[in-house]
């Protein structure tokens, strides 16, 4: 894997790949694409559509406004909807937009693309009274993440909607249940994806709290709501004795879950290995990395995100001869030969803080640092 460097100064946070580009956003709210430069339009943060028809759209929004642009064959604005209330920003689906507000009102509102209007608005109230935030799951599924306010503490329902009505289908409460905090905090769950039918849910709280249960990841069924399977840290294989001591441990997060299509299985790289997941199976495994970690002066991993057969990373370079206290070094591991195929270090200096989380496609791996600095490799082929 070769790469070409460049970094771009004054960046907002706010930049995101498409499959074949690479978008950001300059503090002048002007939205670049790096493959044609400057496209035109103005936005303080963008939502990339994931899939299908989707995935050739994103979201600029503006103070007033949002647009919905299209960058297939050529960066065209398909419509522009004013802000009403507290507009969240939008998640962009096949056939419409899906809408939520950021006040005690909680409404959601679906807008239909092709007919470029409201298919329904709805304040969306569940059985106990309470009500939730809206949040897109796919395509064409759209879900209410309810956090309600009960006696013994703060609690989630979860329940399915029908986006062409808006009409909940159905609702689950009993999943979360073991999760009532009866202190201050307030535990919070991840969508990570859909894996044929079940919805596979992350949740993390207050590791600190013994009334808490351990951090898990839930498998819904998506027809009914129900549990079908649950996995925590202790359903993993022990981690081999070399590791232990390494870092405070392995780093076990399932938010950060990724779905590997090929192996068909939900893969998380922790600090020193992968954790992966088999739900058709239930099978759970560990992998330790250190020796190829050790040899590379690459570890811990952190930040990682998954795109083709790689994990891409953040790390510290760890050397007789340079020993980082931050984060300046990115990696990219091979999980098919779990190998590292790509690393680069930045010199010492170059970064004074930290790099933050690495996102990649088939041309680019870009991070950004926390002087508002965007590094973009470019993939060399050839």
């Amino acid at each position: 894997m070769n790469f070409t460097k460049e970094t771009i100064e004054g960046i907002r946070w706010a930049y995101q790949l498409t499959k074949l580009d690479l978008l950001y956003v300059l503090d002048e709210g002007k939205i670049f694409s790096h493959t044609n430069g400057d496209t035109g339009f103005r936005g303080n943060s963008m939502n990339v559509g994931k899939e299908g028809v989707s995935a050739t759209r994103f979201i600029a929004s503006q103070k007033d406004s949002f647009s919905l642009i299209e960058y297939a064959p050529q960066l065209t604005e398909v419509l522009r909807l004013e802000k009403r209330r507290a507009f969240g920003s939008p998640f962009v689906g096949e056939t419409g937009l899906l809408i939520r507000s950021t006040d005690d009102r909680a409404q959601g509102f679906f807008y239909d693309i092709e007919h470029q209007s409201y298919q329904w608005t709805k304040e969306v109230v569940l059985s106990d009274g309470t009500k939730g935030a809206l949040v897109g799951f796919g395509d064409h599924i759209f879900w209410w993440k309810i956090l309600s306010r009960l006696k013994r503490g703060d609690q989630f329902s979860l329940a399915r909607i029908d986006p062409e009505t808006g009409e909940r289908i159905w609702e689950q409460e009993k999943a979360f249940e073991a999760y009532a905090s009866p202190g201050s905090h307030t535990p919070v769950f991840h969508r990570l994806c859909l894996v044929g039918q079940q919805i596979m849910l992350a949740f993390t709280g207050d590791f600190s709290d013994p009334k808490l249960p351990p951090a898990c990841i839930t498998a819904l069924d998506l027809e009914s709501g129900q549990i079908l399977q649950k996995w925590e840290e202790r359903d993993f294989p022990f981690f081999p004795q070399s590791d232990k001591g390494h870092f405070g441990g392995q780093g076990f997060w399932p938010q950060d879950f990724r779905w590997d299509p090929v192996s068909q299985k939900l893969l998380q790289l922790s600090s020193l290995g992968i954790y992966s997941i088999d739900p058709n199976t239930g099978k759970t495994d560990y992998r330790s990395l250190l020796e190829i970690l050790e040899d590379q002066s690459l570890y811990p991993m952190t930040g990682a995100s998954l795109y083709g057969d790689h994990f891409y990373f953040s790390s510290r370079w760890d050397t007789l001869a340079n020993r980082d206290s931050v984060f300046r070094s990115l990696g990219a591991l091979n999980i098919r030969t779990e190998q590292i195929d790509w690393h680069f270090h930045f010199p010492v200096g170059d970064i004074k803080v930290r790099l933050y989380s690495p996102i990649a496609n088939d041309h680019f791996i870009a991070t950004h640092d926390s002087e508002k600095r965007l590094h973009i490799f470019k993939k060399i082929t050839s």
